[in-house]
């Protein structure tokens, strides 16, 4: 019992005597900490050439930026798009044109094949509807021959594709 009475009593004096020492070893280490060391921007100088001058005719080098503007600026909303092949001298501002007047020329090779297809496409419809009025004609005359006494349906006479054509 006396050897664990004198590990406590040894624990604490250790514990009393190790909190004043951590405390005087943190003071110490916070007060001689670096300094913080700050750099100062240095600003680059503008580069200056200086000159002697006397009075006289002296030349001088300038430099300039600038917008190159055109000389006629329109809003022209249309409902075809292409490129402009031709203007006429009456399209500028401010001057008044006629009803109907040719102001511009659109280059129109890609309209002219659109029309080309369009014209091909309605051909083949109207193809397919001669094609179509023929099979409804021919199912007719056949619902006529196979003397079936009720009345034929829309699809055996092929009205819905008759109609889709």
């Amino acid at each position: 019992m006396k050897k664990t009475n004198l590990n406590v009593v040894l624990v604490s004096l250790l514990a009393v005597v190790s909190i004043p020492l951590t405390m005087l070893y943190t003071d110490y280490a916070i007060s001689n900490q670096p300094a913080v060391v700050t750099l100062k921007e240095q600003l680059p100088l503008p580069r200056v050439t200086v000159q002697q001058v006397s009075a006289g005719d002296h030349s001088g080098l300038i430099e300039a930026f600038g917008e190159v503007k055109a000389t006629e600026n329109l809003t022209l909303l249309s409902q075809a798009s292409g490129q402009v092949i031709w203007k006429s001298e009456q399209f500028t501002v401010g001057n008044k044109v006629k009803k109907g007047e040719l102001l511009l020329r659109i280059e129109d090779s890609n309209y002219r094949v659109a029309l080309a297809n369009a014209k091909k496409e309605l051909a083949n419809a109207n193809l397919a509807l001669l094609q179509e009025q023929r099979k409804h004609k021919r199912a007719k005359q056949d619902w006529k021959r196979s003397e079936i006494g009720e009345k034929p349906s829309d699809l055996a006479l092929r009205k819905p594709q008759l109609e889709i054509a």
